[in-house]
């Protein structure tokens, strides 16, 4: 049995539908003939016949290609390399999360495309694969080293303008192979694709630093508001769509946001003038705030995939989520450069600059709480009909078309008041985070800066043990789960 005649098409709306028997035909023929690789949507992903090539996958269960996981090293790399700009005050904040969101753009452009088809092939790693690479490396040639925001911001977004048209070129040769998603393709990939190009050029070429700084942030904020107006407003029947693998995009998502974990731990990394207990006990403090911020992303609030927001959500519930994922991951990053400057201050240079030391910990309190924040708002927009019983529009951020809820009949009542508290946790501990923050304005002594790293490790703790004790509940809800 061929890979296309035991494929399925999954529907990032809600459930899965049989191909048509017309669209295998065309997608066999034009993979058979090298133009374009299978989508993903039309072979059955963990299945890999002993008398056939893998097409792209590595073994069985894996969802992300290598070549995925390298374009993800680089693009951190770059991440780090503005987190030492903003450290060395070559960027301020707003400039390294505007120059951070074009970047993240590319990359979700990569994201969507490689959830859509299989890009793991010899052409697609050299040319277009290692092309897109070589295009991010380019776009880090001037962050840092001294440059102003200016020379930095016309180099990132040429580099982004030149890596949209690479993959504006990628959708084209879909459209061109299969008629039957040219309308999609078109809406959601060339379109966007070459918006995107045009923008970041004529950023590019702005010479005032405001007026650039506004002009990168309306590109980057451009794409997810043309995709929700595209998508409600420009309807396109399922049977003509290349829909997302979602098991591809939620692991291509935790792949960059833990190796941009790992870019935070190097802010713990420092070379204090004395070791000693003085010296470990601040870095062990912020080590931990790292931890539990990585435990709370990943480990203890696993969502099942058929409760995953991309299965049940219409725009909104997906947009959201994206959304808070992408403010997660840039409060986490900006937390990593202030726990390297909050331990050079405390450990490494004296006399403290207590200006620079006090807009450090504000800030690093600041990302805790928008950190938190955002990880709640990633699991509101989930399904979580099993814990509180509904799923309806108005609880939640419902959705424009109705969707099948997966509600079970009898709701276990210690998780929907475990839930609760969960939720109540996690506004009283950004509050008290902000109220940190505000606090850090007053600091005058090095005993107080580590009072402010362990009040954090201590919240941060506390918030991994209430989702800990609501993780015991919802999996004891779950055994009746259809």
């Amino acid at each position: 049995m061929s890979a296309v005649e035991e494929g399925v098409r999954l529907d990032g709306g809600g459930g899965s539908e049989d191909c048509d028997s017309s669209s295998d035909e065309e997608n066999a023929f034009w993979w058979q003939r090298g133009l374009i690789q299978a989508p993903r949507c039309v072979v059955k992903w963990d299945h890999v016949d002993e008398d056939r090539e893998s097409k792209g996958i590595a073994e069985k269960g894996r969802k992300v290609t290598w070549s995925e996981l390298f374009l993800d090293l680089i693009l951190v790399t770059n991440i780090g390399k503005l987190g030492e700009a903003y450290q060395a005050g070559d960027l301020s904040l707003l400039e390294a999360v505007v120059l951070y969101r074009i970047i993240y753009a590319c990359w979700w452009s990569t994201t969507q495309y490689a959830g859509r088809f299989f890009c793991d092939n010899l052409v697609d790693k050299y040319a277009c694969t290692g092309l897109l690479m070589f295009l991010l490396c380019c776009a880090g040639l001037r962050i840092g080293g001294g440059y102003e925001f200016v020379a930095t911001a016309q180099t990132v977004a040429r580099a982004a303008a030149a890596y949209h048209a690479v993959m504006s070129v990628l959708y084209f040769r879909v459209v061109a192979s299969l008629p039957s998603t040219r309308a999609h393709m078109v809406r959601h990939g060339v379109v966007p694709g070459v918006l995107e190009a045009v923008g970041n050029l004529v950023a590019a070429r702005v010479s005032d630093p405001v007026w650039m700084l506004g002009a990168l942030l309306f590109v980057g904020l451009f794409i997810p508001a043309f995709h929700g107006v595209g998508y409600n407003c420009f309807r396109i029947p399922k049977r003509d769509r290349v829909p997302v693998h979602v098991d591809h995009l939620i692991e291509r998502r935790g792949c960059l946001r833990l190796i941009l974990f790992g870019e935070v731990v190097t802010g713990c990394t420092i070379t204090p003038a004395r070791l000693g207990v003085t010296a470990i006990l601040p870095v062990a403090l912020a080590f931990l705030i790292v931890l539990n911020m990585k435990l709370l992303a990943f480990d203890v609030d696993v969502v099942p995939i058929k409760r995953h927001c991309y299965r049940v959500g219409g725009f909104f519930r997906p947009w959201i989520y994206l959304e808070a994922a992408f403010f997660f991951d840039v409060a986490m990053a900006v937390a990593g450069s202030c726990v390297r400057i909050v331990l050079t201050l405390m450990l490494v240079t004296q006399p403290h600059t207590w200006k620079r030391a006090d807009d450090a910990h504000t800030l690093l309190c600041l990302c805790v709480a928008t950190a938190i924040a955002c990880l709640t708002l990633e699991r509101l927009t989930h399904n979580l009909s099993h814990i509180l019983g509904t799923d309806h529009w108005w609880t939640y951020w419902g959705t424009f078309r109705k969707q099948p809820y997966l509600s079970i009949r009898d709701p276990d009542p210690s998780a929907r008041r475990i839930f609760h508290v969960q939720l109540l946790t996690h506004v009283a501990i950004i509050l008290l985070c902000v109220t940190l923050a505000a606090y850090c304005n007053t600091i005058d002594s090095p005993y107080e800066l580590t009072l402010v790293v362990a009040g954090l490790a201590a919240m941060t703790s506390i918030a991994v043990l209430v989702n800990l004790a609501d993780e015991v509940a919802v999996v004891e809800s779950r055994r009746d789960l259809p």
